[in-house]
Formats: C-alpha cells, sequence, structure tokens
C-alpha cells in the first residue's frame, strides 16, 4: 500500500497526515453453466469485502449460457471474455476420473491461458476459482504480488508431488526418472485455486 503525505500549517504549527493510496486490484476467473452459483457467490464475496477497490473482475468464458452471460453483463465491475483458442481442444471436455465420472475443460490448460489474456490488459491479476469465497482483506496479498510479481502456494498435503500428475509420456520426454532431475516430480505442487502474477 502507497501513502500520500499531505502539509498542513495551522498557525505556525506543521502537521503531517498520510492518507493510504489503495491501487485498484485485478481480479479473473472462469466458469460456465455448471458453475453459475459458485461464480456469484465469488463475485458477491469480492465486492461486499473489496468493491471500492475492485478494478475489474475479468470472468472467462469456458461454456456459459446465453442467460449466464446476460446476467454477467449486469453486474459492476465485472466484464466476460472469451478464452483465447491457443489450442483446438483447450475448452473441450475430457473425463479426469473414471470413478467419478468428472470431466473438465481443456485439462484445466485454459487457466495459464486466462492469466496471460488478463495480463495483456491490466498490470497485475489474482486469478481465483470460481469456486472461492473472499471472507476478509486482500491487500496484503495484492501487495504481495505488485511488491514480488508474483503469489502462488503449495499444496497442504505434504503426500501431494508434481510426480503424482505427470502422465508417463511427460516423465519419459523431460527424462524425469533421471536422478538429476528427479527434484522436479519430488517437489510440491503449487494449488490452483491462488495465482497473482
Amino acid at each position: 500500500m502507497k501513502f500520500s503525505f499531505f502539509l498542513f500549517v495551522l498557525s505556525g504549527t506543521i502537521v503531517v497526515c498520510s492518507k493510504a493510496v489503495v491501487q485498484p486490484m485485478y481480479f479473473c476467473t472462469a466458469a460456465n453453466s455448471l458453475y453459475m452459483p459458485q461464480l456469484r457467490n465469488l463475485i458477491g464475496s469480492l465486492h461486499k469485502v473489496h468493491f471500492d477497490d475492485i478494478g475489474e473482475i475479468m470472468v472467462f468464458n469456458i461454456g456459459l449460457s446465453c442467460e449466464n452471460k446476460k446476467e454477467i453483463d449486469r453486474i459492476a465491475k465485472v466484464k466476460l471474455y472469451e478464452v483465447e483458442k491457443v489450442h483446438p481442444d483447450i475448452l473441450n471436455p475430457f473425463l479426469i476420473s473414471h470413478i467419478s465420472g468428472k470431466k473438465v475443460s481443456g485439462w484445466y490448460a485454459w487457466k495459464p491461458v486466462c492469466i496471460k489474456q488478463a495480463l495483456d490488459k491490466v498490470p497485475y491479476v489474482l486469478r481465483i476459482d470460481a469456486g472461492e469465497v473472499v471472507l476478509r482483506s486482500l491487500h496484503d496479498l495484492f501487495e504481495h504480488i505488485r511488491e514480488h510479481g508474483y503469489f502462488l502456494h503449495t499444496s497442504n498435503n505434504s503426500m501431494t508431488h508434481i510426480g503424482m500428475y505427470c502422465v508417463r509420456f511427460v516423465v519419459q520426454q523431460f527424462l524425469l526418472d533421471d536422478l538429476g532431475q528427479r527434484w522436479l516430480t519430488e517437489s510440491r505442487t503449487v494449488e490452483a485455486d491462488f495465482q497473482g502474477v
């Protein structure tokens, strides 16, 4: 947080007052029609905690209906964007669990694309999953992003490591079984719910 200082002279006495200058907060998220209720909750929580601080909430379309798009267009400080098709399958559904039957768009490859698109428009951004809810101030988090250039956090589960998510092709392509490369697969994963750049 930056501060502005004001000098006042009152009857020969100098009074210095500081006033915090809050820089705008920029958010990006993505949703499809199934996540519209969660998206409403996220936007509502951001409005409740930071309405005056928000520069823009960018919502990237990963399968919203026409009604969803119209609703989003009516929400203050929110703007809808299409995900750039950097790959033809980036929004296609893929089965990630045979047990649950869960499908996800483009293996989540749209997440970094949305961050890149957001950074083409604003100087910094916090990408936040539509399923999250903000209950407290994010000023310190944005200050960290502006000061360090990024914000990432690792998984709280010490049993979760990158190697668990690497398919055989990736392991072979990047020689991740080699002793000198094994540190990569043994590293903890980065959580995808909050990513600031």
